[in-house]
């Protein structure tokens, strides 16, 4: 009988022991890992049976281990060591399954860790509940312990599983080819042909360090720089499949189909192969079709994943280092970081887990090894740089730096300009340059927040078979990336191309439209898809901002649609996030009111050229629309420049013109006349900027277009009131610029300066009086306040304010006969007694009068 007892007691026992190592294996061995995978299965070049096996075996090894040691323990001793695998593992599956991890930057970007200081607090009250509640109920409450561990574990456990199954199908399986870097330094002593991508490379930068740099100048000498290219795409993963075949992606297809579809129309691979071509490809496997065995056939670096099996470690280490950064609590996430291309390079002299660039371990071979050259047959080799692209962890001299930007981007820039370089120098001496025709390209421009062309306007050099001249020769033939698979074809087999234009073909100067494809890459989108496409064509400069014009259709996965004219209710305030051409930081916007001329900076909208043009679909109306703009100078700093504003509206000329000039924001009306509104409800609002400039002085590297305007915001019939309860707030981040004209200072974090005069515009219904509470953080002791409203003064304030808990108030009322009929209210604040602070002896030092914390509506 006692033996029976003991067996009794001994399952529930084991049970308890083991089914919370058996929660936090399956939570980090399976599920984690396989969630993740599945979610970027498109991005990764692996199937997950590729490393299937090390999670397996780790899972398996790590169960033993924490079963064995629990049920070993005596209970009294093991119990705690079981409460705490037990909370950890609840805590591992709340953080896994419900906190996200968007804030977390994987593109190389870093991320800033302390806007989330009380998402981490949190985070660690979470981690901390789930842990001592668990130890806690194992000492106090042992027999509810012993009934809600096995409870609760095998729900959780059996909610992964479910979970687990449509999971299954999207791991990759097909995935059969990777891109090694065999031959990667071995190049032909008959032809090559070699295309070198440097990613996030612009004209601008080439010029700037050719015309700083004669070294760099004279390096380029044999090439023609054609200063007129276009990309196609302002991200990689459409970039470098547009360059090697010339066909765009265009969302019709899943971008996997697309890749097939694209190298089987445009046979560059298969001809060079046909022609007697070696050809390497070293680039993100992701980007090139390999999962179509007829075309991996003709890449030569291109081998079975099964025979790669060298590869499986690092992979594993980076997907559970992955895995990690997903499930462990936000203090320790830091250290989990991985590469933003740490999946992307499976090259066996890359060392996975480490912050090894690329270029540095090509630049490294390059001067350590050089070229070495083959007789047998001729080559063709494309290269792809990390270039000027994010992180930016490397000075001029391809050296591990740590500097802020824009110095940053510029220092890393310039050491890319130094590996191309030495990648020519070390042709020279390998004996093979002037049997090589090279290409050097930017896959698309730079990818911060400059200006919209950066991303338009990529380097393109090319230097034929035994060409040689004094200087570089330029070309403004108006070029694209998508030209160079029908380039490289004409090169070798001219009967073989039946579309695109060669490069060589396009004249300087002619009319040429060119297309490009711009996409927020934060956008969530139909799996297998990009985001939405917005299309741009060119058939003019690529460098000037007002060539570019958009077509008004949108390739989406669901079809083409037209946003050329988008649905505006009148009445309502548009800001900078809505007025621009293209916003690549706002993560949810899918369309814009902004035809060209506008780009986002932040709090405001900056005009680009000699004119911005907005459209709209509005109601239709029989009867004139009020518009408002807020807006300032584009040259704060100099109050000599005067910004002359006209409108234009459905092509039609208004008579009003605006001045603009200083620091301060300011606040225009106009009127459009119902007699130019279209029938059909299509408002084309151009603002055209005759004296638009660029600053004095100007460098090119750091500014690149003709400024004029800041506009803040924007609308189009009568401006809805402010009501009862509404308030406004000063502080950093809050709403207080749509207000807010001349004489104030930038925010601070609670409150905004005034100088000794400013102007608020509020709309404020004109047919009642109106209270408004100004909330101060201090009194005005030795100041007092001058108040007008539309011109008119009501009164002064003086003394001490009332004082609250928080601050101080003063209370402004507002009687109707001096509101404007039109509700929006001229409010103007003087104060005569304004100050510099004590032992200000800088007489250019900003002067203060209030701080202002908000305004509330009061009646």
């Amino acid at each position: 009988m006692g033996l029976i007892k003991k067996r009794k007691n001994l399952v529930p026992r084991i049970s308890i022991s083991i089914l919370p190592a058996a929660l936090l294996v399956l939570t980090v061995f399976i599920y984690g890992p396989i969630n993740l995978y599945a979610g970027n299965s498109k991005e990764l070049w692996f199937p997950f049976s590729f490393i299937a096996s090390k999670f397996i075996l780790s899972g398996v090894g790590v169960f033993l281990l924490f079963s064995i040691i629990c049920v070993s323990m005596p209970w009294e001793k093991g119990k705690w060591l079981v409460a705490l695998v037990f909370g950890i593992a609840v805590a591992l599956y709340i953080e896994g399954t419900y906190l996200p991890i968007e804030y977390i930057n994987l593109n190389g970007a870093p991320t800033e860790w302390e806007k989330y200081y009380f998402q981490m607090i949190w985070d660690a009250v979470l981690w901390t509940a789930c842990i001592l509640v668990s130890v806690a109920a194992a000492g106090f409450r042992e027999e509810l312990f012993k009934k809600a561990v096995p409870l609760v574990c095998g729900l959780l456990i059996a909610v992964q599983v479910i979970a687990l199954i449509p999971l299954l199908n999207d791991l990759g399986q097909e995935k059969r080819f990777v891109l090694t870097s065999e031959g990667k330094f071995t190049l032909s002593e008959k032809d090559n042909i070699i295309v070198l991508v440097l990613d996030c490379f612009d004209n601008r930068l080439f010029e700037m360090f050719t015309e700083e740099n004669s070294q760099f100048k004279q390096a380029f000498s044999d090439f023609t720089y054609y200063r007129n290219t276009t990309s196609g795409f302002n991200y990689t993963a459409p970039s470098i499949p547009f360059i090697l075949t010339g066909i765009p992606y265009d969302n019709s297809v899943p971008y996997s189909e697309y890749l097939r579809m694209s190298f089987r129309k445009v046979p560059l691979l298969k001809t060079l192969y046909e022609k007697g071509y070696d050809s390497g490809v070293y680039t993100f496997p992701q980007m090139i079709p390999l999962n179509d065995p007829l075309l991996a056939e003709y890449i030569s670096n291109a081998k079975s994943i099964t025979e790669e099996k060298e590869l499986s470690m690092p992979m594993f280490q980076s997907m559970l280092k992955f895995t990690a950064l997903r499930l462990f609590p936000m203090s320790l996430k830091k250290h989990f970081l991985i590469e933003y291309d740490e999946f992307d390079n499976p090259e066996q002299e890359m060392k996975i887990g480490e912050s090894t660039n690329r270029d540095v371990a090509f630049y490294k071979h390059l001067i350590t090894q050089g070229f070495a050259t083959q007789e047998r047959e001729n080559a063709f080799r494309f290269y792809h740089f990390n270039g000027a692209h994010l992180p930016y962890t490397l000075d001029g001299e391809l050296r591990p730096a740590n500097l802020e930007w824009p110095q940053a981007f510029f220092q890393q820039a310039k050491g890319c300009m130094k590996l191309t370089v030495t990648f020519l120098d070390q042709l020279k001496k390998a004996g093979v340059y002037d049997n090589s025709t090279i290409i050097i390209v930017g896959d698309h421009g730079v990818m911060e927040d400059l200006m919209m062309s950066h991303y338009l306007a990529p380097v393109m050099l090319i230097k034929t078979n035994n060409r040689h001249g004094e200087a570089m020769s330029i070309s403004n033939a108006p070029v694209s990336n998508g030209d160079i698979a029908a380039t490289v074809l004409d090169l070798i087999a001219p009967e073989v191309r039946d579309s695109g234009a060669s490069i060589f073909d396009v004249r300087d100067n002619q009319k040429r439209n060119r297309y490009y494809y711009w996409y927020n890459g934060y956008q969530k989108t139909k799996s297998g898809y990009l985001p939405d496409l917005y299309e741009y064509i060119n058939n003019g400069s690529c460098e000037n901002h007002q060539d570019w014009v958009r077509t008004g259709r949108i390739l989406t996965p669901e079809g083409v649609r037209s946003t050329e004219y988008k649905q505006y209710r009148l009445g309502t305030q548009l800001y900078s996030a809505d007025i621009t051409c293209l916003m690549e930081r706002d993560k949810n916007k899918k369309t814009f009111y902004a035809f060209r001329g506008l780009y986002y900076v932040g709090d405001y909208a900056a005009t680009s050229g000699d004119f911005a043009q907005l459209c709209f679909a509005i109601p239709v109306r029989n009867n004139d629309l009020p518009v408002y703009i807020t807006l300032s100078s584009a040259f704060p700093d100099d109050p000599d420049i005067i910004q002359r504003l006209r409108i234009e509206v459905n092509g039609k000329p208004l008579a009003d013109e605006f001045y603009v000039s200083g620091a301060g924001i300011k606040h225009i009306k106009f009127t459009i006349p119902k007699g130019l509104l279209k029938k059909d409800g299509k408002l084309d609002l151009k603002l055209l900027l005759p004296h638009a400039r660029y600053p004095e002085g100007y460098q090119k590297e750091v500014v690149y277009l003709k400024g004029a305007l800041r506009i803040y915001s924007l609308t189009i019939g009568a401006i809805p009131p402010l009501k009862k309860g509404d308030v406004i707030n000063f502080g950093a981040g809050g709403n207080s610029t749509k207000y807010i004209g001349s004489g104030w200072h930038a925010p601070e974090p609670r409150h905004r300066w005034t100088s000794d005069r400013a102007e608020l515009f509020l709309p404020l219904r004109p047919d009642k009086e109106a209270r408004l509470k100004f909330r101060l953080v201090y009194p005005h002791d030795e100041n007092y306040v001058n108040l007008s409203v539309n011109g008119h003064p009501i009164g002064k304030w003086k003394g001490v304010c009332a004082g609250e808990e928080w601050g101080y108030y003063k209370v402004m009322t507002i009687p109707k006969e001096v509101l404007s009929a039109d509700g929006l209210q001229l409010i103007t604040l003087e104060m005569p007694n304004a100050y510099r602070p004590s032992g200000t002896a800088d007489r250019n030092a900003r002067v203060l009068g209030l701080p202002v914390m908000s305004i509330e509506v009061i009646d």
